[in-house]
């Protein structure tokens, strides 16, 4: 689907378990993905550049979201699961991260939240980086 400039939606069926490499790389028109649960991972450059991208679930099951999978998705209000263990190298560029709940639940990120308040920050000790 990489490049597809009609695409609005995307249901990704319940028989996949992960999301390939440029799956849906440059679907500028791209609005709303469901993904089932039984995804663990979102690999690489799998959603990158889609701009129009606003509506995306990222179901308990998924751990891993690889490098530049949702870079430069604009308007994407992200929510991430307490589940992701591992974000590769400019992942999530470009986009609002809305929420973490392992990052509520951190002191550190506490404090930075109190300053921030418009602002959720994920700790290195949440997320391992991959290269």
């Amino acid at each position: 689907f990489a490049n597809c400039s009609s695409l609005k939606e995307v249901v990704i069926p319940e028989s996949v378990t992960s999301i390939e490499r440029s799956a849906f790389i440059y679907c500028y028109s791209l609005q709303s993905v469901e993904i089932p649960n039984g995804v663990t991972k979102i690999c690489e450059k799998a959603f990158k550049d889609c701009r129009n991208l606003s509506s995306i679930v990222i179901p308990s099951t998924v751990n891993t979201i690889e490098k530049e999978a949702f870079e430069f998705c604009r308007n994407l209000d992200l929510v991430l699961p307490n589940t992701i263990t591992s974000v590769g190298e400019m992942a999530l560029l470009g986009i609002n991260i809305k929420r973490n709940v392992d990052a509520l639940n951190q002191p550190a990120a506490a404090s930075k939240q109190e300053k921030n308040k418009d602002k959720i920050f994920i700790e290195k000790s949440i997320l391992k980086e991959t290269q």
